[in-house]
Order: C-alpha cells, then sequence, then structure tokens
C-alpha cells in the first residue's frame, strides 16, 4: 500500500502531516551493503573496528529506517546472535550516536529494554550491537490493533 493511502498504519498515519509523508516517500533508501564496506584501497589492513565487524556473520536484514539498518550477526566465536545496528553516517552525526549509546547504557541490562553488547565505527557507519529481540516491530503491533490501554500494555509485559 502506498504511503499516503487511508488505510496504512490507519491509527498512526494523522500523526504526520501530507508533506512529511511526501519527504518519506523521496528519501532514498539506505544503501544497507554500502555501510558494510570498507573504506580505502583493496588489499589496504582493516582497522581495528573492521576487525570487530569481521567477528559477526553479518545476515539477513531486520529492519530499516530512514537513518540506518539493522541486520542479523552471529558471534563467530560464541554462536551468539545479536542486531547489528548500522547507522548511515551520511545521515547521522557523532553526537546523536553518543547520546544514543549514553541513553542505552544508563539503561542497563533490564528486562523490558533492548540491552547494548557494544558499539563501534566504521568508515562509513556507525555500529551497535544490540540484544537480539524476535517477535516483530512495536510500532507495528501498536498501530494494527489501534490503541493500547495502560491495563494491556501492562499485561504485555508479563506475558
Amino acid at each position: 500500500m502506498a504511503a499516503g493511502s487511508s488505510q496504512w498504519l490507519p491509527c498512526c498515519a494523522h500523526l504526520f502531516s501530507a508533506e512529511w509523508w511526501a519527504d518519506w516517500a523521496a528519501e532514498p533508501s539506505v544503501d544497507h551493503e554500502m555501510l558494510l564496506e570498507p573504506e580505502g584501497p583493496i588489499g589496504q589492513q582493516p582497522s581495528g573496528n573492521e576487525l570487530k565487524l569481521k567477528a559477526f556473520g553479518v545476515g539477513r536484514v531486520l529492519g530499516t529506517g530512514a537513518f540506518s539498518t539493522v541486520r542479523q550477526g552471529t558471534h563467530r566465536a560464541s554462536g551468539r546472535t545479536y542486531a547489528l545496528k548500522l547507522v548511515d553516517k551520511q545521515k547521522s552525526n557523532a553526537k546523536s550516536i553518543a547520546h544514543e549509546v549514553g541513553l542505552m547504557r544508563r539503561g542497563g541490562s533490564h528486562a523490558h529494554l533492548v540491552s547494548l553488547f557494544d558499539h563501534f565505527e566504521l568508515a562509513r557507519a556507525w555500529v551497535l550491537v544490540l540484544e537480539l529481540v524476535s517477535g516483530g516491530e512495536v510500532f507495528d503491533r501498536i498501530c494494527s490493533r489501534g490503541a493500547y490501554s495502560e491495563r494491556d500494555a501492562a499485561a504485555h509485559q508479563h506475558g
């Protein structure tokens, strides 16, 4: 369905103006593969952070946004699976990433928050190594439901 159609996200579409939807539809998509490419001549020694990325088997795309893409990543040594959030440097800035990392660190390890395990910088992207959470997008669930009462949200915390 087109972003401007009245059936697309009926509960949430009204939150955004027609101009916002037009800008969103015109926004070029993130080149997921480009974010993983090293910068510099072929054959150049990889940086320490590029070696950090090589510690993961980078898998399928789990989700995308205007500034980033999230891919499944399997840590080769441990076999543990993570979500690798690749934030495009051309569409964001270091201050925003530092703020996001700071918020996630303050949240610490909590049953109802996605945990941050590591973060590092590549030539074209910042990488956040996050807890992999299955079950789909929370935003999509809220929109498909229409609305959540406080009681409904509390029930889902324990279920």
